[in-house]
């Protein structure tokens, strides 16, 4: 992925009351560009944030390739993660194609685990395990990394879904439990769908 656009990363932002860096040092200017930076693509949206106990933030996203169409672009899931003295970040899979037609940039989108920050959940229609084969639905998987997010290891949590399966979250729970939330169902538009919310915690 090229290096994001000017606009798909912005310098500013209008804020109010005491803004930290990463390091939790109080910022003079407002300026947050720090961990965009370190992202190379455009048009970059986030879809998780968490701080962990010992310092660490991790952040879940997507962008598009760079020359990718327009209308139908290559959208790829990313994962950025401050370990206390740095950001880094990798790549993590492709996103697979849009919900439809009318928001180019609408995935399925992913979760990090709220008590380890090694443990995500995505949504695609393309398997992340060769990051090649195309799925009939969009189908959940599980990523592990051992190596602080440079690599990971896939594991399906849905397969040969009847119905499309969207937008994990998993909310914060006891250390020892984890709940999986997501959408299954079809999602015509943003104002017309027919989902139900179902989940799991055999994790």
């Amino acid at each position: 992925m090229s290096r994001p656009a000017a606009a798909a990363c912005p310098q500013k932002h209008p804020v109010r009351g005491k803004i930290a860096r990463s390091a939790n040092k109080l910022l003079q200017s407002r300026s947050f560009s720090e961990a965009c930076a370190t992202i190379r693509g455009t048009h970059l949206w986030n879809h998780d944030i968490v701080r962990y106990a010992d310092g660490t933030i991790a952040i879940l996203g997507q962008g598009r390739v760079a020359g990718s169409s327009v209308d139908d672009p290559d959208l790829r899931l990313i994962y950025a993660r401050y370990d206390g003295s740095a950001w880094r970040s990798s790549y993590l899979a492709k996103a697979g194609r849009k919900l439809f037609a009318e928001e180019q940039d609408y995935t399925g989108l992913s979760a990090l685990h709220p008590e380890n920050p090694n443990v995500i959940f995505i949504s695609t229609n393309i398997d992340p395990r060769d990051d090649s084969t195309p799925l009939a639905k969009h189908e959940l998987f599980e990523g592990l990394t051992c190596d602080g997010g440079a690599t990971w290891r896939w594991a399906p949590l849905t397969r040969d879904s009847a119905v499309d399966n969207l937008r994990p979250i998993v909310p914060k729970w006891a250390a020892s439990h984890t709940l999986l939330l997501w959408l299954s169902g079809t999602y015509v538009t943003a104002q017309r769908y027919s989902l139900a919310v179902v989940g799991t915690t055999t994790l």
